[in-house]
């Protein structure tokens, strides 16, 4: 059995797995994903669930990308930031 998975995790802990989807979009902040591509012999299958332990390194987490667009100053977006 072949297959991939995605984990989503915070520092606090997993949030979800998942498998890939074309509405897989971005992730929130604070959100990272990881990639699993887990290849499992027919033997196991014959026995109890095996276990496995991951370690991931910073090179194989995926961060998202955060874009900000500064929007044109407006008279009204003007008055407010003189106000503040």
């Amino acid at each position: 059995m072949k297959d991939r998975i995605y984990i989503l995790f915070t520092e606090k802990g997993i949030r979800s797995l998942m498998k890939k989807t074309s509405r897989m979009g971005s992730i929130l902040s604070g959100t990272y994903m990881a990639e699993l591509n887990l290849e499992v012999d027919d033997k196991f299958f014959r026995n109890q669930i095996p276990k496995f332990d991951v370690k991931l390194e910073g090179n194989q987490i995926s961060k998202p990308e955060v874009k900000i667009e500064k929007q044109e100053e407006t008279p009204l977006s003007l008055f407010f930031s003189m106000i503040k």
